[in-house]
């Protein structure tokens, strides 16, 4: 992100900003962009993707599936190893 001096200049003629606050912001532009070899990165990377847990409601339905999946791998697996209790108590 460069300060365009032409933008600093203006809003120093209107009184936005003094002279000195665009001496210096333009030197933090500079500095900034690597012109005297020192660089400062204020921006975030581009590459990185925002991250969301939830994005929409089909996101329900996929952790609704998996849920159930889940489930039944479990029950599939404890079954197999004859280790299923139902809801009165008994072991099948």
């Amino acid at each position: 992100m460069n300060a365009n001096d032409l933008d600093l200049d203006i809003a120093a003629a209107d009184g936005i900003i003094s002279r000195d606050q665009a001496v210096r912001l333009r030197e933090l532009s500079l500095r900034s962009s690597g012109v005297d070899g020192s660089s400062i990165d204020f921006s975030q990377d581009t590459r990185d993707e925002p991250f969301r847990l939830m994005r929409g409601f089909r996101d329900v339905f996929i952790a609704i599936g998996v849920a159930i999946f889940a489930i039944g791998l479990t029950v599939t697996a404890l079954s197999l190893t004859g280790r299923i209790w139902l809801s009165n108590g008994l072991l099948l």
